[in-house]
């Protein structure tokens, strides 16, 4: 099962997470699997349906797409275990890989992000290759138990894949 959806925040509000994102002091080194030598920028954003102080501002990022999308019916999901962000540059070589829990969700915050760029999200489902580009404003929701990765970032581009990532599983609630 994989999902795309289009224009998840309201324009205004999209173009203040774009500002505030690239804002986010990032930490380097942290591997998408444990058993391949790739690493990336990364950002623990929250736990448990709770956010930290600093990114309270990726709340509207869930409240607004729970409330648009319908978690709780669609997916059987009301609130995230994980939020983090991850961000990859030209040269990063993202992995396959699994995630843990019922349900990945990636958010696309970059509003000046460029197709020819690259950097969407590949995703195998019964042995098909599945392409997600990278649109902004977008969130793609999938099963965390697809092989995926983020795609590599074009030479040409100056600046980072950023993504908001929430991972959920189900019956999980309020």
């Amino acid at each position: 099962m994989i999902n795309v959806y289009e224009n998840v925040l309201e324009e205004h509000v999209a173009l203040g997470i774009h500002e505030l994102i690239k804002n986010v002091s990032w930490k380097y080194d942290y591997p998408s699997n444990t058993s391949k030598p790739d690493r990336h920028w990364h950002v623990l954003c929250g736990e448990d349906g709770e956010l930290f102080f600093d990114f309270d501002w990726v709340d509207s990022i869930w409240k607004a797409a729970n409330h648009k999308f319908n978690f709780l019916e669609n997916y059987g999901v009301q609130k995230f275990r994980r939020a983090y962000m991850n961000a990859h540059d030209y040269g990063s070589e993202p992995q396959m890989h699994v995630d843990d829990g019922d349900f990945t969700m990636i958010y696309y915050p970059r509003t000046d992000w460029k197709l020819e760029w690259g950097g969407g999200t590949l995703i195998v489902e019964n042995g098909v290759n599945h392409l997600v580009d990278y649109k902004p404003n977008s969130l793609v929701v999938f099963d965390a138990k697809l092989k995926h990765a983020a795609q590599a970032v074009s030479r040409s581009c100056h600046e980072l894949r950023t993504v908001v990532v929430f991972k959920c599983n189900k019956g999980v609630v309020v």
